[in-house]
């Protein structure tokens, strides 16, 4: 099947797929977190714009783990039983080229699109481009 590519909410689908990783980076890097804290902080930190649901991210940090990236203790806490994650010493690596990566590429992405000013109007806030209803 085609993805329908005139579909906002299919490059948004696209462009959060492509965060979650360095988002769930990002956000062990701050502090050790279980999934749902992790998510929270994801949403809080992106305004929304770029929140994984636990579905998709309890897969993502599992394949984190196993490769070495993160690792997690059982945190008995309250009623629940959870796993907090935090970033091994690779995991802190990777935050590091990510964050690197995304900061040499959002400003190519920032100056290619004020010459679509026409097509759409771009405001950049807090660091990340937002379609402007006018």
């Amino acid at each position: 099947m085609v993805p329908e590519l005139t579909s906002k909410e299919f490059w948004k689908h696209q462009i959060n797929l492509g965060l979650s990783r360095f988002f769930l980076l990002m956000v062990l890097h701050r502090a050790p977190r279980h999934a749902y804290a992790a998510v929270r902080e994801l949403s809080t930190l992106t305004s929304g714009c770029c929140t994984p649901t636990l579905a998709t991210v309890y897969p993502l940090l599992d394949e984190m783990e196993r490769e070495g990236y993160l690792e997690s203790r059982p945190d008995f806490t309250g009623a629940r039983r959870r796993r907090v994650y935090r970033l091994t010493p690779r995991g802190e690596q990777a935050y590091r080229a990510a964050a690197q990566a995304w900061a040499e590429v959002v400003p190519l992405v920032q100056r290619a699109l004020e010459g679509e000013r026409e097509t759409v109007e771009v405001k950049v806030d807090a660091g990340f481009a937002r379609e402007v209803k006018g």
